[in-house]
This record gives structure tokens, sequence and C-alpha cells, in this order.
């Protein structure tokens, strides 16, 4: 009978142990934030850069995870720099706030609607192909955050 209630109390002790280390891993997790593609962008909108997972999904699919570029909507303010992303089918407008170049890497925080975005990428050389862009950006929500690694070019091929 002790040996028995012994049994009992130990495998009790382990499912305690474990349900635990179940919720408290579920409770430090941090939750994502989800881009779609950005398409469809303003008339009015200057691309300069495309992101996306992968070269062939920006040069043959067209499906861009980030674009960054200049909108000008009025004679009487300078272009602004703006990077778009997509969340929820919605295109989030994001304004550049700072722009620094450390050992040809770049670095490109915007802020803007509630958003952040930090995005680093460094130009590649590939023979008989115009530059690509390799690097990763970072998306901030609340208290939502992604991480994204990307390849880009520079406007359409």
């Amino acid at each position: 009978m002790y040996s028995l209630n012994f049994g009992l109390m130990s495998i009790r002790t382990v499912l305690g142990v474990v349900l635990i280390g179940i919720v408290s891993s579920g409770c430090g997790r941090q939750e994502e934030i989800v881009l779609g593609k950005v398409t469809d962008l303003p008339e009015y909108f200057s691309e300069t850069f495309h992101f996306g997972k992968d070269l062939r999904s920006i040069s043959e699919l067209n499906e861009f995870t980030l674009v960054t570029g200049k909108i000008d909507t009025t004679t009487e303010t300078p272009p602004r720099r703006l990077a778009v992303i997509s969340v929820g089918h919605s295109k989030i407008f994001i304004g550049l706030k700072k722009s620094t170049i450390r050992n040809d890497e770049i670095n490109e925080q915007y802020a803007g609607s509630g958003y952040s975005l930090d995005l680093t990428y460094k130009e590649q050389r590939v023979r008989g192909h115009s530059p690509i862009y390799e690097g990763y950006f970072t998306v901030e929500h609340g208290n939502l955050r992604s991480t994204y690694n990307v390849v880009g070019t520079s406007g359409y091929y």
C-alpha cells in the first residue's frame, strides 16, 4: 500500500511539473505580426526598393513583404520617405525617422501609425544582374513583434 501511494504521488508530481512547464512557456511567448503582400500602391508613391522572402518571389511573382519609397503629394513640402507593409489586407505607411550607413550596411528606422520598423540591408553585386539587397527587418506594433529575412531589388525588373 505504501509503495502504491508513493507511485501515485510521484506521477502527480511529474504531471504537475510538466503542466507548469507548458503553461509558463505559453505565457512568455510573444505574438507575431503576420504581414501580407504589398500591392496596388497609389500613383503618387514612387517606389525605391521591393523586399520579399527571396529573389524569385520579388522578381517573378511580385510578392513584396515591404516596399520603400517616397510620397510626393504637395509642392510646399519635400517628398516624404516611407515604408509600406500590409497587415490584415490594409496597407500601412510608416515614415522614415533615421537612416545610417555603417560598413556598407544601411539601417533605416521607420515609425508611424502605431508601428515601428527597423530595416537593415546590404547591397550584393551579382554578375550579369542588377544589384540585389540582402537583409532583415523587425516590425513592432504594441507588444507584437516579428522579424523577417528579406531580399530586395530597386524598382521593377
